[in-house]
């Protein structure tokens, strides 16, 4: 499904995800009127995305959702969080919401840095995925009351498994359904080569998501919990660090490379 050109084909799926093809949907549709403003007109799409943020609970069992969409931690609040923040109740985390610096380097190299912003501890790594009910049920065996860390206990390792991808694919779904309804509204302004290699590479990461997701949700609902393999490392010093994250390794613990895509694709077994 991966298309390396930056432009749209009239026989693709409609950017807009109306399901019908491009030439027979927003090809040639008027956009809305853009209010007059200075800033360029990239910068006035990524600000109009941001604003777009939707919340709703990714838990499989929707018909059972209860209670407001809240605030759910990547990290556990009771746990991770509550030691690195200490009696201040904050941290600092990488702050993705600022631009990042532009550090020019002596071999004509430019690195983007990423501040840090401190954060208090309540809205640290929150993303609003999960209604009160599902947040609560969900991860109860690792939040709260629960072992810090049992690394025989299945159910524990697949939940922080689960954990660390729902996160990483909620962000890549919103980022995806901002996309179509942007491109509904104003077509043209998202046909720039940079707005299709944006929409090409948000493309290549669902198709990457949707079997994983599928995966997990059959795992939850026959409250099961195969199909994952952890390998748990642990370190004898205590360090004041926590990240979480949804990737595919280059190289194993031992340093062999892992052939895990195809054309482009990460491949699940």
């Amino acid at each position: 499904m991966f298309l390396p050109k930056l432009k749209l084909k009239d026989s693709e799926p409609c950017p807009c995800g109306s399901n019908m093809r491009f030439q027979e949907c927003c090809k040639g549709k008027e956009p809305q009127i853009i209010k007059p403003s200075k800033k360029p007109v990239e910068v006035q799409i990524m600000e109009k995305m941001r604003a777009s943020m939707k919340k709703f609970c990714m838990h499989p069992e929707q018909e059972k959702c209860k209670g407001p969409i809240k605030g759910a931690h990547a990290l556990q609040n009771n746990k991770i969080i509550s030691l690195l923040a200490g009696s201040e109740r904050h941290v600092y985390m990488l702050n993705t919401k600022k631009q990042p610096l532009l550090i020019p380097l002596n071999n004509g190299e430019v690195v983007p840095i990423v501040e840090l912003s401190r954060v208090s501890a309540n809205d640290v790594t929150t993303e609003t995925c999960f209604c009160d009910y599902h947040d609560n049920i969900a991860f109860a065996v690792i939040e709260k009351d629960a072992p810090d860390f049992d690394k025989t206990s299945e159910e524990m390792k697949f939940v922080y498994a689960y954990k660390a991808f729902i996160f990483e694919y909620y962000k890549q779904r919103i980022a995806f359904d901002i996309f179509q309804s942007n491109f509904r509204d104003n077509p043209i302004a998202f046909q720039s080569p940079e707005m299709i290699g944006m929409y090409r590479m948000l493309q290549l990461k669902m198709q990457e998501f949707e079997p994983v997701k599928q995966h997990f949700d059959s795992q939850i609902i026959g409250n099961t919990f195969e199909g994952v393999a952890t390998c748990a490392i642990r370190i004898p010093e205590q360090i004041k660090f926590a990240g979480y994250a949804y990737i595919a390794p280059d190289f194993d613990i031992n340093g062999k490379r892992i052939k895990h895509t195809k054309k482009g694709c990460i491949q699940f077994r």
